[in-house]
């Protein structure tokens, strides 16, 4: 499953610096667990991308549901994913991207004065980034049980 890239820890700091810039709070470790399966499946990140940030995960859900199974398959590929978010999880720990509050089960990202140590992303994945992005901001709207409903997965 992991096809050599080791930057997917980004993908999940970018969805945290969104959620903790629209919330102001730091996301639950499961929502990370939606992120790889929606940003690294081509035709749910192309939903994604085609559907405004304002629009909000409802939207994004609504056009992934018009085929159903498209909006089931979330579920089955965040568990097929899950060895690999771990892994990336634990590579932005150890990389300091973000930390993880064992007491809250939450994630926090690093400060904007702390970004200056943060290295270039590759231009192979900066393309990801913008889903993950709208995914913070979809996701803080929201509970956690909420967003569970809405993309029809278990946590």
């Amino acid at each position: 499953m992991n096809d050599g890239f080791l930057e997917y820890p980004n993908e999940i700091w970018r969805f945290i610096q969104a959620y903790q810039n629209r919330e102001g709070a730091a996301p639950s470790v499961a929502l990370a667990f939606l992120i790889l399966p929606i940003v690294l499946h081509k035709a749910t990140r192309d939903v994604a991308n085609s559907t405004q940030k304002a629009s909000g995960l409802a939207l994004f859900s609504g056009k992934l549901g018009e085929v159903r199974e498209n909006l089931f398959a979330i579920h089955n590929r965040a568990l097929e994913y899950r060895a690999l978010t771990l892994e990336s999880i634990a590579l932005g720990e150890q990389a300091g991207l973000f930390s993880i509050d064992a007491n809250t089960a939450t994630m926090a990202a690093i400060t904007s004065d702390e970004q200056a140590s943060i290295p270039k992303l590759p231009v192979k994945i900066k393309w990801l980034l913008p889903v993950s992005d709208k995914l913070g901001d979809w996701f803080s709207a929201l509970t956690d049980e909420q967003v569970s409903r809405t993309l029809c997965v278990e946590f």
